[in-house]
């Protein structure tokens, strides 16, 4: 869902962040916590780390709780929010 329409700007073609969504690693100033993150996601995917949070999806306040409820996790439990992002678990 996160290529979904209108989700996320820095996605369209005109965003000039765009370079950054294809190589985050331009950013000088982010290399290490992109290759960390990178690091942690290779390893709940191939299964020597466990996901802490449980979460299989997220958004921010921009879009309605509800909708995404009913949109996207209808048969998931919000769980829990962080700063500006919304966390649930959805077995979709």
């Amino acid at each position: 869902m996160i290529l979904k329409r209108d989700q996320y700007k820095s996605f369209n073609l005109d965003d000039p962040n765009l370079k950054f969504v294809t190589d985050p690693l331009l950013d000088t100033t982010q290399k290490d916590s992109w290759k960390e993150s990178f690091k942690i996601a290779a390893g709940i995917l191939e299964g020597s780390i466990q996901n802490p949070t449980k979460a299989t999806h997220f958004h921010d306040p921009r879009q309605s709780q509800e909708s995404y409820i009913q949109d996207i996790v209808p048969n998931g439990e919000f769980l829990k929010r962080i700063g500006d992002l919304f966390f649930y678990w959805s077995p979709n």
